[in-house]
């Protein structure tokens, strides 16, 4: 799946038709183009940013085509020697993620001629919260096509969104493909294995995770074991809860509102 489909992915037809009826496309074009063309005096950049405050508030919309500062800031890097540090891209992606606005996320990234690791994770992560897992796992085979190594975090996003809908095996595969690419699972990646298995109520495969993460020397932690006592817990396994709750407290690892919460409602259904 090219770019361009994962665009009309996210747009729909009836979006599109929409965007062309509107007079204003065009213009807001002749804006970006203008202000990534001009190098204004610093006093200029105010004056810029209020009136497109002002704009945006006039005329509300989602799409690419309004004058938005992030996208101007973005242009103008973009276009205005000198060129600054792929990290200051990533600032504005990461931001813009940050406020949900995935859709300009996924149509600013496609403009930078090198994208590293870092910013391939923005997107993909954009994806993964718009529920898009299949555009994010086209997005992960041209990482891996352009010889850009996904990192673990790329990974956790790939395996988490699978896992909270119940498709364990899905996230498996996954990890499969993360291990044999030489890189070691975290503890985000065994929780969100975990708590995959436990809401299917797997929860011995959720216990086997368990330790399988302390004998790869990989430390659980509070949420670790709150995962895990919460789904023996719906599972009518209180006591076995309660067991890893003093492995718990016997590892220094001091209990959460949520441990206690679950233990109480669990012990109150036996």
């Amino acid at each position: 799946m090219s770019f361009t489909r994962v665009r009309y992915v996210l747009f729909p037809r009836s979006y599109s038709a929409k965007l062309h009826t509107h007079s204003s496309p065009p213009l807001i074009h002749g804006v970006h183009d203008s202000v990534a063309s001009f190098n204004p005096p610093p006093p200029f950049i105010p004056i810029v940013h209020e009136a497109v405050a002002s704009f945006n508030r006039m005329h509300p919309s989602p799409f690419i085509h309004d004058v938005d500062p992030a996208v101007v800031s973005f242009n103008r890097m973009l276009n205005v020697p000198p060129c600054p540090p792929i990290t200051q891209f990533n600032k504005i992606l990461g931001s813009l993620a940050r406020d949900k606005r995935f859709e300009t996320v996924v149509l600013l990234f496609p403009k930078l001629e090198f994208i590293p690791t870092v910013i391939y994770n923005s997107v993909i992560h954009g994806f993964c919260r718009l529920g898009q897992v299949k555009e994010a796992m086209v997005l992960f085979n041209e990482m891996v096509l352009k010889s850009i190594n996904p990192d673990v975090y790329t990974f956790n996003m790939l395996m988490d969104v699978p896992c909270k809908d119940g498709r364990v095996r899905e996230a498996k595969n996954v990890l499969a493909v993360m291990v044999r690419r030489g890189l070691k699972p975290d503890v985000v990646t065994y929780n969100t294995l975990m708590g995959g298995y436990c809401l299917v109520n797997e929860v011995n495969n959720g216990r086997h995770v368990l330790n399988s993460m302390i004998r790869s020397s990989v430390t659980p932690y509070v949420r670790s074991y709150n995962i895990l006592i919460n789904g023996l817990c719906k599972t009518g396994e209180a006591f076995e809860a309660m067991t890893l709750f003093k492995q718990m407290r016997r590892n220094n690892i001091v209990p959460t509102t949520v441990t206690y919460n679950s233990l109480i409602d669990g012990l109150c259904r036996t």
